[in-house]
């Protein structure tokens, strides 16, 4: 399993940056016109560097298309704004099916990046499982009682912000759990 490529992560911050940028100076409409573009691009040109597909940018990108194509079509941002909410919806809900099922989907997305303990990777679910459903909730409050501008803010440095202090809260987990480590 050690010679599977990663996921390059980088990539998924490349359709976030230039939905923010086009937003900025070109407006919302053409931002997310941006974003449907470069979210199937950077897919595929992950694919050419993995040479698999990785489900959760799989997901996310046939997302953007629809929802970022219900936005512009239909001239209503909603579209897209609510896109973020049933994502996270969708991942929290994936990770609380294989907790049910004894199917560790944590497990199975990052395992070729962690070594952790079985006990690890259930507390890790259950975390992730709180803060993706959390992470909906928050957004459908905020899109719901902001501008767009405020909610373009809030998508790309407020959730940015908040999964990276979540990412740091999980290594003591990932840590004390670590493969070479007693239990």
């Amino acid at each position: 399993m050690k010679n599977k490529k990663n996921y390059p992560v980088y990539l998924d911050f490349i359709p976030l940056i230039l939905f923010f940028l086009v937003n900025k100076y070109y407006g919302f409409m053409n931002a997310t016109i941006v974003l449907i573009f470069v979210s199937v691009f950077v897919f595929m040109l992950s694919y050419f560097i993995m040479k698999r597909v990785a489900i959760v940018p799989l997901v996310s990108t046939i997302l953007a298309v629809i929802f970022g194509s219900l936005t512009v079509f239909l001239d209503n941002p909603n579209f897209i704004k609510f896109k973020v909410s049933l994502l996270n919806v969708m991942f929290g809900i994936a990770i609380l099916i294989g907790i049910l099922f004894k199917k560790n989907v944590m497990k199975l997305v990052l395992g070729h990046s962690l070594e952790i303990k079985e006990k690890g990777w259930r507390i890790l679910s259950y975390m992730w499982v709180g803060f993706f459903l959390t992470l909906a909730a928050v957004n459908e409050v905020v899109w719901r009682n902001v501008s767009t501008e405020a909610w373009v803010n809030f998508k790309v440095f407020g959730v940015l912000a908040i999964t990276f202090v979540f990412v740091i809260c999980n290594m003591p987990i990932i840590l004390k759990y670590k493969e070479d480590n007693k239990e």
